[in-house]
């Protein structure tokens, strides 16, 4: 007998994505409805710079990525719940574990 366990977490139970300095371990959140998205490129705790060159282009490329992030799951959750012509699809992350952890 096989057995397989996986961890899946719908795009619509996102609620903020989790920032984790490397250096002292510090954390921020980000609310998935935020609208107004801004990044630091230093750790708010202990001043680390998070990317050695911290200039516009990074600043600009972390922001269109959690941007990102949160419109497609917040068009999924639209798309669902749309009164008139729902979507029949619902997309999930396979998250890992300590069985199936990413090397």
């Amino acid at each position: 007998m096989t057995s397989e366990t996986r961890t899946l977490i719908d795009l619509k139970d996102v609620l903020a994505i989790e920032y984790q300095c490397g250096v002292c371990g510090s954390r921020f959140s980000i609310p998935i409805t935020k609208k107004d998205i801004d990044h630091p490129m230093v750790c708010p705790h202990c001043s680390a710079e998070w990317h050695g060159v911290a200039d516009a282009y990074h600043r600009k490329r972390f922001i269109e990525l959690t941007r990102a992030l949160f419109q497609s799951a917040q068009s999924l959750v639209e798309m669902q719940t749309n009164e008139t012509q729902p979507i029949k699809l619902n997309v999930r992350l396979e998250i890992a574990t300590h069985e199936n952890k990413l090397a």
